[in-house]
């Protein structure tokens, strides 16, 4: 049994598996999720907020990568229980 990679790398690997097995819709929502929509509701309550300097903007690539691993994992082992019942 493969294990899914970790970390940054591993985002795209995983991606890629499950585009493999024809699930495209799901990593796609994923990435969109993580790189859309959480980085630019962070980047939104962080400027208008809490302070509007370059390190908290900054700090917005690490939490859009970060939860979108996180997301993408947990999707990625919820779809191989599924592949292992086919």
């Amino acid at each position: 049994k493969i294990k899914p990679p970790c970390g940054f790398a591993g985002l795209g690997v995983s991606n890629s598996r499950l585009r493999g097995r024809e699930d495209s819709r799901g990593p796609m929502i994923i990435m969109l999720i993580g790189f859309v929509a959480i980085r630019q509701t962070y980047l939104f309550l962080a400027t208008r907020f809490f302070a509007n300097t370059p390190r908290v903007v900054g700090f917005g690539y690490p939490v859009g990568w970060m939860s979108c691993c996180i997301i993408m994992t947990s999707y990625y082992f919820w779809k191989s229980r599924s592949f292992a019942k086919d």
